[in-house]
């Protein structure tokens, strides 16, 4: 399927939408990643991946990207 048939634009018209919308997720501060800042931080993450994890499949997730966890040891 084309891009065009799919979404019932121009192909420019879907790159202009599509590049409009991402600009203005990457300027908004709201959804900026960031690092933790300290101890704390970082044993909140821990603690809330390890809720999410079932039989401690998670233990030591400190983040994750596009749904592939990251794990440091």
């Amino acid at each position: 399927d084309d891009i065009s048939d799919c979404y019932g634009v121009r192909i420019c018209g879907y790159y202009y939408s599509r590049n409009k919308f991402l600009q203005s997720i990457l300027r908004c501060e709201a959804l900026a990643i960031s690092m933790p800042t300290d101890e704390n931080e970082w044993e909140d993450i821990r603690l809330r991946f390890n809720a999410k994890s079932t039989k401690g499949i998670m233990q030591g997730t400190i983040g994750a990207i596009d749904g592939l966890s990251l794990i440091l040891f």
